[in-house]
């Protein structure tokens, strides 16, 4: 068959995504067109085995991922193309949240949780792998010219106490990151985590711990509220996004980091809109 440039650009799409919906993919790729001509397009592509589709058990949401032969036919090297469907429902929020930062111009450049874990077994023992933490994603954003590299914690259920202990520990004994940012819908799940988090840190880390909640980021990403231990901020404020970001910028990775070196941030930077953080 013929590969069209649009059919290009989804196969690209779902390489970078790993994972998107039928909704995604028309706001993507298939914007302003007849949505018969998309979903036929779809099962074309499908038939000839260029794309996956999985369907959400939860939300009967229809998922599509790109195949080996898929990312074959554009000269790119497969990537996941298998889910758990355990955890589609957390691997589609993601997704979306991810999509909507990016149209806020905050995301320079994501890494996905896969290709995290790809990087840190390639470079370690099984073992060691296995001990090691793995985020959901990690992202660059560039803030008054200085990189930042944000881990993003999606959190849709409330770990017990010792686990969220663990992680928080490992966290605060990253030297490569500038910010974790928790995002959950329960306001209790990210209390949990701050009370952890205060108690462990005692201001010797350089790891910000940062908040939101998931309705609020959905809705509309800039008018969000970014929770910290110093106060409550605006999405567009904290991160004085302007329409200038530059994505020109090329990301390496190294054996024990997940991407940049970090420049520390204070919280005197920023100007808050309310005290505490009022979650």
């Amino acid at each position: 068959m013929d590969i069209t440039n649009r059919d290009r650009e989804l196969l690209r799409s779902l390489k970078k995504y790993e994972l998107l919906s039928t909704i995604m993919i028309e706001t993507l790729i298939f914007k302003n067109i007849r949505k018969t001509t998309m979903l036929r397009r779809l099962r074309i592509l499908e038939k000839e085995k260029l794309i996956k589709r999985t369907q959400n058990t939860t939300s009967q949401i229809h998922l599509w991922s790109i195949t080996d032969q898929g990312a074959q036919a554009i000269g790119l090297e497969a990537n996941k193309n298998s889910w758990n469907k355990n955890t589609l429902d957390h691997d589609l929020k993601l997704i979306d949240i991810r999509l909507r930062l990016e149209k806020c111009n905050l995301v320079q450049d994501w890494t996905t949780e896969q290709a995290i874990k790809s990087i840190i077994f390639k470079n370690n023992s099984i073992v060691e792998a296995k001990k090691k933490l793995i985020p959901d994603g990690v992202f660059i954003t560039t803030t008054e010219t200085q990189n930042k590299s944000v881990a993003i914690e999606l959190e849709l259920t409330l770990k017990d106490k010792k686990r969220i202990k663990e992680v928080v520990k490992n966290y605060l004994a990253k030297k490569d990151l500038n910010f974790v940012w928790y995002i959950s819908n329960h306001k209790n799940i990210l209390k949990s985590i701050f009370s952890e988090w205060k108690t462990m840190a005692k201001g010797s880390s350089g790891v910000r711990l940062i908040a939101s909640l998931y309705d609020e980021v959905i809705a509309n990403p800039v008018e969000a509220h970014i929770y910290t231990l110093e106060g409550v901020f605006k999405l567009n404020d904290f991160w004085k996004l302007t329409p200038a970001h530059t994505y020109a910028h090329t990301v390496s990775t190294q054996a024990s980091s997940y991407l940049i070196p970090s420049n520390g941030i204070s919280a005197n930077n920023y100007t808050t809109s309310k005290k505490g953080t009022a979650l």
